[in-house]
């Protein structure tokens, strides 16, 4: 769920304990990674959960990301 008084910081890698690479749920365990948004991140492969996509919005679901 978005909460817009959490902040990230640039050059820091955030990592989450779970990530749930079933894609048929849309909303699950993970960090979501939204192709539309303003905050570049970098994925390294072994982080790479599982792509989640519908027509309307998409998004990966990863087990950590480093801000860039």
């Amino acid at each position: 769920m978005f909460n817009k008084t959490i902040c990230y910081d640039e050059k820091k890698e955030y990592r989450d304990w779970h990530c749930d690479l079933n894609c048929g749920i849309h909303n699950s365990f993970g960090l979501g990674i939204f192709n539309k948004g303003n905050t570049p991140v970098k994925v390294h492969f072994s982080d790479w959960g599982c792509e989640v996509s519908d027509d309307e919005r998409g998004k990966c679901r990863v087990f950590a990301f480093t801000m860039i």
